[in-house]
């Protein structure tokens, strides 16, 4: 498929692109590893698969943060999407229990109700919508809330008219609309706060996130299409340098309770839901 490499380009570009004086990715001094999931020629099952296998091998080669914009729906119902069911929101929220950031996509399929898509309906896996120019939610950007009630997206960036590489051009660039835009921008958010705290755990992140975002004090809880709103990468950073550093204690309290989840989540991989029904 000679456009084949397209879409993955778009996302790098924001994150680790740079040219100086020229152009600027959210964490360009970051290390990356790219994993190849999708089949660029049709929509099936077994891309699931190959997604959770992506994320074990990021996982098992020291990454910190995950960033995904794509996400599966032809072969489930908006009743699935509870946090629970789909194949890839039980491995993500697996891989985020263990420590892992991931952060996902909402979608593109606007604001008639919930058009989410998996995994961004993981309770653990931080879901990104998008906004213009302006702040006003883009006309794409995929609403909740989730089968089970919680708000998703969770919060917002730049995902219209986002400026990145042209993946048809060794110098130019090019204005790209979609939550796949936004999405690599929110992780760059992430990537930065552990860069300026390694130490800080998932749940540490989200509420940093979300508490620094421009509709904190009024979360969109009733539509489910804001969030907690755009998110203050500055302000998030500043937080994150914020939060103390965990005692001798209570990181071996938290390395007793990783090896313990950790076996029971292996335990549990034997047993999966039927995604064929």
């Amino acid at each position: 498929n000679s456009s084949q490499h397209v879409h993955g380009t778009y996302i790098l570009g924001v994150i680790g692109g740079y040219k100086p004086d020229t152009y600027v990715g959210g964490a360009y001094d970051a290390s990356f590893l790219l994993a190849k999931t999708e089949d660029t020629t049709r929509e099936v099952q077994a891309e699931e698969d190959d997604w959770v296998a992506g994320l074990q091998w990021l996982e098992e080669n020291g990454a910190d943060v995950v960033t995904s914009s794509l996400g599966y729906i032809n072969w489930y119902s908006a009743s699935d999407l509870d946090g629970n069911t789909a194949v890839t929101t039980i491995a993500a929220d697996m891989a985020a229990a263990l420590g892992l950031r991931i952060v996902n996509a909402a979608g593109n399929g606007g604001h008639t109700g919930n058009n989410l898509i998996a995994p961004a309906d993981g309770d653990l896996v931080i879901t990104v919508g998008s906004v213009t120019s302006n702040g006003t939610i883009s006309s794409f950007s995929s609403s909740g809330p989730t089968a089970d009630g919680r708000m998703k997206p969770e919060v917002l960036a730049r995902g219209s008219s986002t400026r990145t590489v042209n993946p048809n051009s060794d110098t130019g660039y090019a204005n790209v609309n979609g939550t796949s835009l936004s999405t690599p921008l929110v992780a760059s958010t992430v990537a930065l706060m552990l860069q300026a705290n390694p130490n800080l755990t998932v749940h540490q992140i989200r509420d940093i996130l979300f508490t620094t975002a421009d509709r904190a004090d009024n979360p969109d809880f009733a539509n489910s299409t804001y969030g907690y709103g755009v998110v203050d990468a500055l302000a998030a950073v500043q937080a994150a340098q914020a939060v103390p550093e965990p005692s001798t204690w209570a990181m071996a309290i938290a390395a007793m309770l990783f090896i313990a989840l950790g076996v029971a989540q292996r335990r549990g991989r034997a047993v999966r839901p039927d995604r064929h029904r």
